[in-house]
């Protein structure tokens, strides 16, 4: 079914991202075999830096620790800034990487205003490593 679903979105001109939460790197092999390209979220559960070298044809999106800084409501401008700069340092080398996979903030319009959870993640992610 997931082929199925995955060829068709493909045809139409769509490409195709898998969602799948959690320790996604014990299924890695069965979605590279239908064809999976694109997965998100990387959960820092995985070993994303694993995951990418044995799936050299593979992108990735995420790797965010969203239950510990991300989606925390006690976390720092500072701890998101941090957090972003962590996961472009660790997962981005090689490319085939994008630091922003599903995270419960994106959501919320309000959290793309200046100053808020949304706005910091994407000003910290234009400006690092420029």
């Amino acid at each position: 079914v997931l082929k199925k679903i995955r060829d068709t979105a493909e045809e139409s001109g769509m490409k195709f991202i898998l969602h799948c939460c959690g320790r996604s790197e014990t299924m890695l092999e069965c979605f590279h075999q239908v064809g999976i390209r694109r997965l998100e979220p990387c959960q820092p559960i995985n070993d994303i830096c694993a995951m990418k070298a044995k799936y050299p044809d593979m992108s990735f999106m995420g790797g965010l620790d969203l239950q510990g800084v991300i989606d925390n409501p006690e976390a720092s401008e500072e701890d998101l800034r941090a957090e972003v700069r962590r996961c472009i340092d660790s997962y981005s080398e090689g490319g085939r990487y994008v630091v922003f996979g599903v995270t419960l903030s994106m959501h919320d319009p309000a959290a793309y205003a200046p100053g808020q959870k949304m706005a910091i993640l994407m000003d910290e992610a234009g400006k690092y490593k420029r």
